[in-house]
């Protein structure tokens, strides 16, 4: 699961990247009540296979800010 914090007054995009910068998938949610959100990654690429093991990065973006985070995921 992936927590966020959703302002309220816009969209907010959920990007997962391998280390290498390599886009795998892009989640969106829409405009929701401002406050923590949370959202399932299934551990899955856009093409429905899973990833593997390793350094995946997390970048949640609103509007023209953008904030990254890496996992490592089993």
């Amino acid at each position: 699961n992936i927590i966020y914090f959703s302002p309220g007054d816009s969209n907010v995009d959920i990007s997962i990247f391998k280390s290498n910068g390599q886009l795998i998938k892009t989640m969106s949610s829409y405009k929701l009540v401002k406050g923590f959100q949370k959202i399932h990654w299934d551990g899955k690429k856009s093409s429905g296979k899973k990833v593997g093991n390793g350094f995946y990065f997390i970048q949640c973006s609103y509007k023209n800010k953008k904030i990254v985070k890496s996992v490592y995921f089993l």
